[in-house]
């Protein structure tokens, strides 16, 4: 379904936005034309090489304004009167409409004058090849019918037209072509010409197609060009230097974009040239999309990346459990402690005795209980040491006689970590 958009204010301001996006040709039908800001625009793109016709009534009030069709002329746009002067003599070209690139039309009541800048006016925009070919044919109707003729006397005068200039490759296109005041006339594809005539060619690329004209009367020379384009679908890089970011660190966009007339990355960035990069640092993961655009909308391409962010660590809470009453416990559950029996105690031969508290040692009756020189010699302590120690105080002695057990089991780390325990109990 076509798009209509209807403006009814600042509707110069409208037609100027329009004219920029215009890439290959403009075709003008303006029954009154003085205003100099659109004029000016039709000139840029005649200078950038675009091809750029005028078609104006044939009224004294266009005569007022011969210094702007002049410009015009001199920047490669043709300028054609036709019609009757008023209604008096005949029809009167009142037509105001304008085609860009084949399929944008532009029409309404708008005049492209200085007054109906202020005037109470419309116009509708559509994009439709269908309906923008229709206006074409009305427009090249009002060359041909209307008398089309030269606005200056003996001045070369061009008109170039194609019925296309956005193809598939081996496409044929028409050319068609009216030379006025010229001699010697050819087209850079086909060759010498007639001054007027219709030819087709088959385009495989980009092509530039170049009429030449020339009187040699006067010594004139003129030339038009006309490119025509070739569709290609668009080719694209795109990529991001890490897929991964935490929140306020910063990634890298960067792409590359052939065979696109526009070339859009969403979101927030918005339109950018066909290669470049950008420093992103998005609040929240991301996937980004890059919309290229070729030269009709079959050719629109696209391609995606994402950026995930991960929120800032914070510590929000930090728990360390209080220490509460620490508790030591040893099981001594069939553990034994081997102590020297009197009986024999060169041959090393021992008792075993079950030892749940080792302060029982001094209470409960141990047989066969050693004398103090059986503890020195299995202690390995001078006998006169452990005898000041029980004269001295019973803590010495207990310190003693742990010291001797952790030297018999020094190579038990199980019996030895069972003395450190209970050493801990009772020092």
């Amino acid at each position: 379904m076509t798009e209509v958009k209807s403006h009814l204010d600042d509707i110069r301001g409208q037609i100027l936005t329009e004219l920029n996006k215009a890439k290959f040709s403009i075709f003008v039908a303006s029954a009154y034309f003085t205003d100099y800001e659109l004029a000016n625009k039709l000139a840029d793109k005649a200078e950038r090489g675009l091809s750029v016709d005028l078609i104006i009534s044939n009224s004294d009030i266009n005569d007022s304004s011969e210094t702007i069709f002049e410009n015009l002329r001199d920047k490669g746009v043709n300028v054609y009167k036709t019609g009757a002067a008023d209604f008096r003599q005949g029809a009167v070209m009142h037509n105001k409409f304008c085609v860009i690139d084949y399929e944008t039309v532009i029409t309404g009541s708008y005049n492209w004058t200085r007054q109906a800048a202020i005037n109470e006016e419309n116009i509708v925009v559509f994009k439709d090849k269908k309906q923008a070919d229709q206006f074409l044919q009305k427009f090249y109707s009002l060359r041909k019918e209307g008398g089309l003729f030269s606005f200056f006397d003996n001045e070369i005068e061009i008109n170039l037209s194609l019925n296309k200039n956005v193809v598939e490759q081996g496409q044929k296109i028409k050319i068609s072509w009216k030379v006025s005041n010229a001699e010697i006339i050819s087209i850079n594809q086909i060759g010498a010409v007639e001054n007027e005539g219709e030819a087709e060619i088959t385009i495989n690329d980009d092509t530039l197609i170049i009429l030449e004209a020339e009187n040699k009367s006067s010594e004139k020379q003129k030339a038009k060009s006309v490119l025509v384009k070739m569709i290609r679908e668009p080719i694209i890089t795109f990529d991001i230097s890490t897929q991964f970011i935490i929140r306020t660190q910063t990634a890298q966009l960067n792409w590359s974009v052939e065979n696109a007339e526009t070339v859009k990355i969403e979101p927030t960035i918005g339109s950018v040239e066909v290669k470049g990069s950008k420093t992103i640092n998005p609040f929240e993961s991301t996937t980004y999309t890059i919309t290229a655009v070729g030269l009709t909308e079959s050719t629109t391409r696209t391609k995606v990346v994402t950026l995930n962010v991960y929120p800032t660590p914070v510590l929000e809470r930090l728990q360390i459990p209080t220490p509460s009453n620490i508790r030591l416990e040893a099981s001594f559950e069939n553990s034994k402690i081997d102590l020297p029996s009197i009986l024999n105690i060169n041959s090393i031969e021992k008792f075993s005795f079950n030892v749940p508290k080792i302060r029982q040692l001094n209470s409960e009756f141990i047989p066969n209980r050693p004398t103090i020189n059986n503890l020195a010699t299995a202690l390995k302590i001078p006998k006169k040491e452990l005898y000041a120690s029980i004269g001295e105080s019973e803590n010495k002695l207990k310190s003693i006689l742990f010291n001797g057990l952790v030297r018999i089991f020094s190579k038990n780390p199980k019996m030895s970590e069972i003395i450190k325990t209970v050493r801990k109990n009772y020092e």
